[in-house]
């Protein structure tokens, strides 16, 4: 125990150590979304540290935002004081390209207007089905439509991209006209889905419930049920 107090709780240890959580303390008292959300993109590889962060963020009176193809960057991202969104890195099953060629025509030419809008700028051949299910079962698409109707409608979207993309390889652009979007989607009408497979998606594809959580409509019962 001696030998490794000496070298376990040395001064330079202690000083080093005191310094880093002073910092640290300073930077979350001062800054707390940046802080919580550079916290967050730091551990994005242990899901379990990152749970416990987004429930301090709770605490905290942060709101931790599903993804969002209009707003997150490759990592968690702040909104404002008050809000961080999800990034798209944090997507299971979504590629890198995908990520990059998203953040770039945001970049280049704006945000998203709508589906159509969207699926039209996103001219990569790794845009697959894969990518599309992570996107949607992830909420990154909630701004531009329900999840379940996308996700009935997966072949005939990837279909109309894919003849999109040919189109312009093609250099047959002509074949859409000058309309604003080149894509005129007509989506089938189905049952939207429950919250609880909602929340199934997230937590598979996100790691985490986000929105909601499933134990949210019984939470007086059981901080009843805490109570000596």
């Amino acid at each position: 125990i001696e030998p490794f107090a000496a070298y376990g709780f040395n001064k330079a240890h202690a000083a080093s150590y005191s310094a880093v959580s002073y910092q640290t303390a300073y930077m979350k008292a001062n800054y707390p979304v940046e802080f919580m959300a550079a916290l967050m993109t730091a551990e994005s590889g242990d899901m379990d540290t990152v749970a416990q962060a987004f429930a301090e963020c709770e605490s905290m009176d942060i709101e931790v935002m599903p993804p969002d193809v209009n707003e997150s960057l490759s990592n968690f991202t702040v909104i404002d004081d008050k809000r961080i969104r999800f990034g798209l890195n944090a997507i299971k099953n979504l590629g890198t390209d995908v990520i990059g060629a998203i953040i770039a025509q945001r970049k280049a030419n704006g945000k998203f207007k709508d589906l159509e809008d969207f699926i039209s700028r996103l001219s990569t051949k790794n845009f697959n089905k894969k990518s599309w299910e992570a996107l949607v079962k992830s909420g990154a698409l909630d701004l531009f439509g329900e999840r379940n109707q996308f996700l009935a409608n997966t072949e005939m979207i990837l279909e109309a991209s894919r003849s999109l993309n040919k189109a312009l390889n093609d250099k047959q652009t002509s074949l859409f006209g000058t309309a604003p979007h080149p894509l005129k989607l007509k989506l089938r009408e189905v049952e939207p889905a429950s919250k609880t497979e909602m929340l199934a998606w997230e937590k598979e594809l996100l790691g985490l419930y986000v929105s909601a959580h499933p134990l949210d409509e019984h939470l007086n019962i059981l901080q009843n049920m805490a109570r000596p």
